[in-house]
């Protein structure tokens, strides 16, 4: 371990072991489970045992379960969506493609496009490009990995926020401008 921190896959029982952090601890001592977490999506093994644990134990949802009760902070955000974004986009020809398929369709049924769209009104003006940006970059990871999940309606309201966020990016990028 390196600062709480595991660097090779566990497996089975270290993923349940980590994904429960999630939902027991505080946000500041969930933390090193998800950069775990994010570790072992960035280093998925070639065999895909690493997402389909995810699958079985829910992960993706534990996941969602943090971004929606203990976003504190933007390096436990910028780590969870990053994960997201991994996981997105481990296929469309890999071997890992169907089980991240699953994942995303976990993701969508959960309503993880609204709570990802809703984090990043947080960050709109913020200073925090980085976090706004990473957010960004899952949910477009998201939606390219299979639309099909989508709803027109979900789809409508990526667009629709995406515009939301210019303007208002727009609009503060001017505001400081203007003010110096």
């Amino acid at each position: 371990e390196n600062g709480g921190s595991v660097a090779i896959y566990p497996g089975y029982k270290g993923l349940m072991e980590e994904l429960c952090k999630l939902v027991l601890f505080s946000p500041e001592k969930a933390l090193p489970a998800i950069m775990n977490i994010q570790r072992w999506a960035r280093a998925q093994s070639n065999d895909g045992t690493f997402l389909e644990n995810l699958y079985e134990l829910g992960g993706v949802q534990k996941l969602l379960y943090y971004l929606q009760n203990s976003v504190v902070n933007t390096e436990s955000l910028e780590l969870v969506v990053d994960a997201i974004a991994t996981i997105a986009c481990s296929g469309p020809n890999g071997l890992d493609s169907k089980i991240s398929c699953n994942i995303i369709e976990r993701l969508v049924e959960h309503d993880g496009i609204r709570l990802m769209l809703s984090v990043t009104e947080d960050y709109i003006g913020s200073n925090n490009d980085k976090a706004l940006g990473t957010v960004w970059y899952a949910l477009r990871m998201v939606i390219y990995h299979d639309e099909k999940f989508f709803e027109k309606a979900q789809m409508l309201a990526v667009i629709e926020s995406g515009l939301d966020t210019m303007k208002k990016l727009s609009t503060a990028t001017t505001g400081s401008i203007h003010s110096t």
